[in-house]
């Protein structure tokens, strides 16, 4: 099955225009868009959190902290932890599981035995219920509540030798109020345990299973009768799967998707009219040779179904991450692949891990996702209101303070609407080190997506000049640019911007033939002054030393420059750890350059050739 043509709008959209919409609305803040920290203690990069609603439209989120506790937020704002992190326990994994108030939440622990344990919110005074022993669970929880009964899902490594088979899934369903549990069954081999539900109990449990005869996907079918699940049905047979792996319903058609890997890599699928008892397969042949780094499905029960990706296409050289979007209208049968980013911002600055949130109207979706093209993460949003096939509004930044990232999980959809509104959870690091990182809740409805688009599509025709410091003749030393303050953020684009950026250049190269160390690390990337200290930056500097230097080029595309300057360097006699003396006498020679706007002013990129590593994230 191929992608239909796409029909996105073809625009006239270079890399330069879309770099000055955006510094238009940097730092201000349109409309009523609001962001609020929902974490009381900083996560760690990785850590793992959930979010859920419950029956009464209450947030709930679960989280991990940076010392492991594991906590647990109602939709007041109160917090409390679950578990400590004792040394014997180190719990890990979490699902939260929505009850008509209130939430199930779901976590593994090692002590005393490697067990599940479950937690009821209406309860916190009683100890959590222990589940899942005998099994060896590991961290892929899964959880939800159907017309009262709590199911659950997890992999464990109780194999069976005689099946030649060292994981298993495993399904429990509990009384969430008695606490009563069914017996555990071992469901099937796999390792990547998805499902896909409805509301009357039915519930299809999917894996990827390989022995030594055979690779393939399979299915089984859980009835709310109660008699356990059903035999196992191939879905497909493929050489191998990522863990980018979902399923999920369309009113009565049932599907899977997954990322296999032939000469190329390749999306694929099935979908299946008879409660998984058989299944029919498509690929989607126009994505190409695309390397997923995220994967998120929402659909509705009319037939309309979004798939939001984010990867590498492996036939652009940059490999740059950027976002897809696959949509439906008819159950798909049919399919269209949407290019959500402009190619030019796409080929240049990284996209990733989009959200896709069905709306309150038939044929409206948001798609949300973490843009790198202003030098920082930002979120911005696309709007629906025609089953993705045209777009009201289109790539619009949601306004966020200077000076801070902000993004996404690539774990699940961030996003859902609640009270006529979009809420979007979002990942914003404490510093530009990602040392930890904090969660917020951005809320946003359509008539501020308005607003929005209607500002940057008239940006400030009034560019205001920077004021910087007289130039100096190369070689003298000047206070004024060898230690430059950083700059608050969402200051406007200097009209001389060439001047300007001439001017931080020379600033630069006249802290480093002064021997201004400390001046010249404040030309350096705030990525990188948040990951290497000034007297580290201070001790690598030194052997080579600068007695001139001239700005031959300057050639800005967008926030980024390309400089060439021609130095003139020599290499005093040191002793080297061999004890070898090493000397090399003055010559000229060429530098190139990277320099970016951010946070209001120039900044060199840190590029170390030796180690062949740089610390911006675009």
């Amino acid at each position: 099955m191929k992608f239909n043509s796409m029909s996105l709008k073809t625009r006239k959209y270079t890399l330069a225009t879309a770099w000055l919409l955006l510094l238009a609305c940097a730092g201000e803040l349109w409309a009523d868009v609001t962001a609020q920290q929902v974490n009381t203690s900083h996560l760690e990069r990785t850590a793992q959190w959930r979010y859920q609603l419950d029956g009464a439209a209450g947030l709930w989120l679960g989280y991990y902290d940076t010392k492991r506790a594991l906590h647990l937020r109602d939709p007041k704002g109160g917090d409390r932890i679950l578990v400590q992190p004792e040394k014997d326990q180190a719990p890990s994994g979490l699902a939260l599981a929505g009850l008509p108030e209130g939430v199930n939440a779901l976590w593994r622990q090692k002590f005393p035995n490697k067990s599940l344990y479950l937690a009821n919110s209406n309860f916190p005074e009683s100890a959590p219920l222990v589940t899942g022993e005998g099994t060896e669970p590991l961290t892929r929880l899964k959880g939800v509540n159907l017309d009262g009964t709590l199911h659950l899902l997890w992999y464990g490594e109780a194999g069976d030798p005689l099946l030649d088979q060292q994981y298993f899934v495993f399904y429990q369903n509990i009384n969430p109020l008695s606490g009563e549990k069914s017996p555990i069954e071992r469901v099937t081999p796999g390792i990547y345990p998805v499902w896909a539900y409805d509301k009357k109990g039915n519930i299809i449990v999917i894996s990827w299973i390989q022995d030594a005869k055979v690779s393939q996907i399979i299915a089984k079918t859980r009835l709310p009768d109660g008699g356990g699940f059903g035999p196992a049905v191939v879905v497909a047979e493929v050489p191998t799967i990522s863990h980018y792996f979902a399923a999920f319903r369309s009113g009565e058609r049932w599907f899977a998707v997954w990322e296999t890997r032939y000469e190329k890599n390749r999306l694929e699928g099935a979908y299946s009219d008879d409660l998984g008892q058989t299944w029919e397969r498509f690929g989607f042949d126009d994505l190409g040779d695309f390397l997923l780094g995220s994967l998120v499905v929402d659909a509705d029960d009319e037939g309309r179904i979004y798939i939001a990706l984010s990867g590498s296409d492996l036939a652009n050289p940059s490999h740059k991450q950027d976002v897809r979007f696959i949509s439906s209208t008819d159950r798909g049968e049919t399919w269209k692949l949407h290019r959500p980013r402009p190619q030019a911002i796409g080929e240049k600055f990284r996209g990733r891990n989009p959200s896709v949130v069905v709306g309150p109207s038939p044929g409206q979706v948001l798609l949300v996702w973490e843009d790198w093209r202003n030098l920082r993460g930002q979120l911005y949003a696309s709007l629906s209101y025609d089953g993705a096939q045209t777009w009201v509004y289109d790539n619009i930044p949601l306004p966020q303070p200077p000076g801070i990232n902000r993004g996404l999980t690539d774990e699940f959809s961030s996003a859902y609407f609640q009270d006529q509104s979009y809420h979007v959870m979002a990942q914003q690091p404490t510093d530009d080190g990602y040392t930890a990182l904090n969660l917020y809740e951005v809320i946003f409805n359509p008539t501020d997506l308005k607003e929005i688009a209607a500002s940057i599509q008239q940006p400030n025709p009034s560019l205001t000049e920077t004021k910087v410091p007289e130039n100096v003749p190369i070689g003298t030393a000047d206070q004024t640019t060898s230690s430059p303050s950083v700059p608050q953020g969402g200051e406007q684009i200097p009209a001389s911007i060439e001047d300007t950026l001439k001017k931080r250049v020379e600033g630069f190269w006249n802290t480093m033939i002064s021997k201004d160390y400390v001046g010249a690390y404040g030309f350096q990337d705030p990525f990188y002054r948040a990951k290497i200290r000034p007297d580290t930056y201070s001790q690598q500097m030194g052997r080579i030393k600068y007695t001139e230097a001239k700005v031959e080029s300057i050639r800005i595309d967008g926030p980024i420059a390309t400089v060439k300057t021609q130095v003139k360097a020599s290499v005093p006699p040191f002793r080297a750890g061999t004890g070898e003396t090493i000397s090399r006498p003055e010559k000229e020679i060429n530098i190139n350059e990277t320099w970016l706007w951010i946070d209001g002013d120039w900044y060199r990129e840190f590029y170390s050739e030796y180690l062949d590593k740089k610390f911006t994230i675009h």
